[in-house]
């Protein structure tokens, strides 16, 4: 049987074994997580293209060998960058509404924009929730603390 008739998570496994690596060893030179090792030699999970080529660098393996089947395809490497993109998004609108806290009264406005970019984007559900969570608490710091300063003068003025 030839090398690129064995699943890629099989070659890895087999590949590691002969090296006397185990799980632990082989992620911590990829800098990853053992779970993921995991995940590619039970074959849930295909490494990324950049993955691919550490680990045939590191365990010896020839990429030819690996069936083409087991390569990601340009779709998947394109669905690659589109989750990066996403992730990007993510952080991006986290650290808008943690910094309009810090701009009020100015950062509601900043939190707003966040809360609407995270549902235009259809940005996962906690991400928006955090947005939206932001834009409360900017709300409520304008309105009863800030707000403060200016009740006391309206209702002063209201008594007379």
């Amino acid at each position: 049987m030839k090398n690129s008739d064995i699943p890629f998570g099989t070659q890895i496994r087999n590949r590691r074994k002969e090296l006397g690596l185990s799980q632990e060893q082989l992620a911590s030179k990829l800098f990853v997580d053992r779970s993921l090792v995991s995940r590619w030699e039970s074959g849930k999970i295909t490494p990324n293209p950049q993955q691919i080529q550490q680990l045939s660098e590191l365990l010896s393996l020839s990429i030819q060998d690996i069936s083409a089947s087991e390569i990601p395809s340009e779709q998947t490497a394109e669905n690659s960058i589109v989750s990066e993109r996403k992730t990007t998004q993510i952080l991006v609108v986290l650290m808008l509404s943690i910094i309009s806290y810090y701009l009020n009264p100015f950062g509601l406005i900043l939190a707003l924009i966040s809360v609407v970019y995270s549902f235009i984007r259809k940005l996962p559900v906690y991400v928006q929730c955090f947005a939206v969570f932001f834009c409360l608490v900017c709300l409520d710091e304008i309105l009863f603390m800030n707000g403060i300063y200016w009740i006391k003068p309206v209702i002063h003025v209201l008594k007379q």
